[in-house]
């Protein structure tokens, strides 16, 4: 579905040089500017009808991504094909096939019921009425959207708004869906409501989606597959399994404190994090290690509970940030 061979994006920025008066002054005439790589020769594969989970920290580069996969930016160098078609060329006919949802910013009419916000998309994208109406009888269905797209937008709670938003996005059935920040100041309630109806969108309509989320809850949730961007560069590509299974070997120790203790008691235990009365550690593989560790923590700690998880999501992509780079085959 998306095939991206050796794309690289670069931005030249203007730099302030001193505050002095005369360099302010010489800055007006002489501008100094500096290279910016949003990506650098990037090799990107997703597969038709997947849901893909892009992560990344701000500025590691999703957002110029997803802006050349939309058409929006052109790269600096590289080639990319969705659906056969390259991105940035022939917009008009290639936006046809895509729908993006971005969690914080709508593409309803406020003052408006959504309803009259769907019907405007079917006008823009030229959707047939028969399949307009069907299309919308689905959605509403799976999003649990007929009641509340009969009122206006302005009075939506934020769960009911961003239904009707993935619903808007959908209505010309595109190919691929780009979702942003989905679920964003969602109550669990909700959240739950939209990822039930993003699978079951996923299942019924095989329509590719690319969700890029910080809720790592989204992505263990929905995604087979994910991608890890961190400055410009994939840390890792592949089944969201198989990175789990290979930290699975490294387990998580988190330990209740009965009272706080200084840095230097703790010296010597392979702390991951440290709290006022916890402190998270790691466990190599086997467990001849969490033999020798317990008997010196509840020696030299005051531990009033404790216990053993394998490590989450969460801690495998901070771990792999840290490391700034990925062991696991690509």
């Amino acid at each position: 579905m998306i095939e991206l061979r050796g794309i690289s994006k670069s931005y030249r920025v203007s730099t302030r040089g001193s505050s002095h008066l005369a360099a302010a002054l010489r800055g007006l005439f002489v501008r100094e500017y500096v290279t910016v790589n949003a990506l650098e020769d990037i090799d990107w594969h997703v597969r038709r009808g997947a849901v893909h989970g892009l992560l990344g920290r701000n500025g590691s580069g999703k957002s110029t991504l997803i802006k050349i996969l939309c058409g929006i930016l052109h790269p600096t160098s590289g080639v990319a094909s969705v659906d056969g078609v390259v991105p940035w060329q022939d917009r008009r006919s290639y936006v046809r096939a895509i729908g993006v949802v971005f969690g914080q910013k709508s593409q309803l009419t406020w003052e408006l019921p959504a309803l009259d916000s769907f019907a405007l998309q079917r006008s823009v994208y030229g959707v047939p009425k028969a399949q307009f109406e069907e299309t919308l009888a689905y959605l509403a269905t799976a999003l649990d959207a007929h009641a509340i797209s009969a009122r206006p937008v302005r009075s939506l709670s934020l769960g009911e708004r961003m239904r009707c938003e993935i619903l808007c996005a959908l209505l010309h059935r595109p190919k691929l869906l780009f979702l942003d920040e989905p679920t964003i100041g969602l109550d669990l309630i909700s959240k739950d409501q939209v990822r039930q109806a993003i699978r079951e969108i996923n299942a019924e309509l095989g329509t590719t989606i690319i969700l890029t989320s910080h809720d790592i809850s989204d992505v263990s949730s929905l995604c087979e597959d994910i991608s890890l961007l961190d400055r410009g560069r994939f840390l890792y590509q592949g089944k969201l399994q198989s990175l789990l299974e290979l930290h699975s070997r490294q387990k998580v120790l988190r330990v209740k404190l009965a009272r706080p203790v200084g840095e230097c008691a703790l010296n010597g235990f392979p702390l991951v994090a440290t709290g006022q009365y916890t402190a998270t550690l790691t466990l190599a593989e086997g467990a001849a290690p969490l033999r020798e560790l317990l008997p010196k923590l509840l020696e030299e700690l005051p531990v009033e509970d404790m216990s053993v998880e394998s490590t989450q999501l969460d801690e495998v992509v901070k771990s792999l940030y840290r490391q700034g780079a990925c062991g696991a085959p690509r």
